[in-house]
């Protein structure tokens, strides 16, 4: 059968036939994706290489590295908030400006 009288088919019928194709159309190419995902899933192998070990000095010197350097990063930002101006905001629930400056007072 040609896909495009098919669709045609499908065009011409009720709302609830033509949500059941759209249900069923969904669910078979789920399916399939699944399928697809489990045989590559299943594929490969989830064995770490020898040199990933935490057996390995350089595994443990690597990290200890980055590990030091997001502290660094951490302490500088820190250290920049600290630094920077605070704003003066107005309290919750107010809506009043904060500032009275660009109004006109009445």
């Amino acid at each position: 059968m040609n896909i495009n009288k098919k669709i045609e088919e499908i065009r011409q019928q009720p709302e609830h036939v033509r949500l059941r194709w759209a249900w069923g159309m969904t669910a078979g190419f789920m399916v399939v994706i699944i399928f697809i995902w489990i045989i590559l899933l299943k594929s490969q192998t989830f064995t770490l290489p020898q040199n990933l070990t935490s057996g390995d000095p350089g595994f443990s010197s690597d990290f200890n590295q980055q590990k030091k350097s997001i502290k660094d990063a951490v302490g500088e930002l820190k250290s920049a908030v600290d630094k920077a101006p605070q704003q003066e905001t107005a309290p919750v629930g107010n809506n009043t400006p904060a500032t009275s400056e660009g109004f006109k007072a009445n």
